[in-house]
């Protein structure tokens, strides 16, 4: 009987160090992060080689993967800062063999006024802007320029997640762009404000039914995100000149009525957006 039991003490004690785990994590299981951009830490003891990811995009993790490392080791976050009125979370998965860890994160929503784009680039003509916005508490508009009014009615009731209509007026002719304020001006929170910047026209141009070629000069070299606003004009790459310009190609037009559009040309660096007009004739 004493040999049995010498023989099962030493398996009982292998199989207990075979359980002791290989991620020893020293930070909380779970975080609660306020609304605002956030960087922290989450802190472990692997002892083999382990991998991090987090099940969502509005984190991200350094390093995501490691060695063994006896005196620990600091995993950095970045949370991006949560411009919803909607709380959300995110799991962070630490890996190491078959054996896993997690760390839940939960990050509270914005007070007062969310606006998921603060810049509107617009044309030079009149038109409609429709604003997107969404906020928990009542709030008022407030505009600095004349040339911006409202279109639509809106409500200020406790929770608001819509469209606001704005209109924007014609642009004189001018080689400055505009730049107007709207600002939301919560009951609860701060204020937030969207800019709509109103591009300088470079010009009108008119093809015909067929369709082809569009080379357009720009006035200056700055470097442009162009935007047709239209499926049947494309813009064509080109490698840089020494005259910069830009090339289009267009669609024939199947109907016997003329069509127009607009490209807007979204500047990579400042705020000088320029825009032009592209016009096609009907098929007679």
């Amino acid at each position: 009987m004493k040999k049995i039991l010498l023989l099962v003490i030493p398996a009982l004690f292998l199989g207990a160090c075979a359980k002791n785990s290989v991620i020893n994590l020293s930070s909380p299981a779970q975080l609660d992060l306020p609304a605002e951009e956030n960087l922290g830490t989450i802190h472990i003891s692997p002892s083999m080689e382990w991998t991090a990811e987090c099940d969502r995009p509005w984190i991200q993790l350094n390093p995501s993967s490691g060695t063994v490392s006896e005196a620990g080791t600091v995993i950095d976050y970045h949370c991006e800062a949560n411009e919803s009125i909607y709380h959300r979370e995110a799991t962070v998965t630490i890996l190491a063999g078959e054996e896993t860890r997690t760390v839940s994160i939960h990050q509270n929503p914005v007070v007062g006024i969310a606006l998921p784009q603060s810049v509107y680039y617009v044309t030079s003509r009149e038109q409609t802007l429709t604003v997107k916005a969404s906020s928990r508490a009542p709030f008022n508009l407030s505009i600095d320029v004349p040339w911006i009014t409202i279109e639509s009615s809106y409500t200020t009731s406790f929770q608001f997640i819509g469209d606001i209509k704005i209109k924007v007026g014609d642009k004189p002719a001018s080689t400055e762009v505009r730049e107007g304020h709207i600002t939301f001006c919560p009951y609860v929170g701060e204020d937030r404000t969207v800019t709509v910047v109103q591009a300088v026209s470079i010009g009108s141009f008119t093809i015909n039914s067929d369709g082809g070629t569009l080379t357009v000069d720009l006035p200056t070299k700055t470097d442009y995100y162009v935007l047709p606003q239209a499926d049947w004009v494309h813009y064509v790459e080109t490698k840089s000149s020494a005259n910069k310009t830009i090339v289009f190609t267009i669609d024939r037009n199947p109907a016997s009525t003329s069509r127009e559009t607009f490209v807007l040309l979204k500047p990579k660096e400042g705020n000088q957006a320029r825009c032009l007009y592209i016009g096609q004739y009907g098929r007679k």
